[in-house]
């Protein structure tokens, strides 16, 4: 099993976890991540909010039988609506 955690680089958050079977799609996700092209990345965090962000960074680390993929984003200011 492949974890992917999707955290902000300031405050360390996990914004989002998901967990996959395939190291296809996680490497495709992470890939895309880099992409120099993408200027910034949407990601939707556990409580549902959009947020921006830039890839930083990416560590592995592995867990009993896991690996986890922590991919580290700078994200944006989140705006407040009323």
């Amino acid at each position: 099993m492949y974890k992917i955690h999707f955290v902000d680089a300031f405050s360390q958050e996990i914004l989002k976890e998901e967990n996959r079977e395939d190291l296809h799609a996680v490497t495709e996700l992470f890939r895309s991540s880099q992409n120099p092209n993408v200027i910034d990345c949407i990601i939707t965090d556990g409580k549902n909010r959009t947020r921006r962000g830039k890839f930083v960074t990416c560590t592995i680390n592995e867990e009993n039988n896991d690996k986890i993929y922590k991919l580290h984003f700078k994200m944006m200011p989140e705006k407040i609506q009323a």
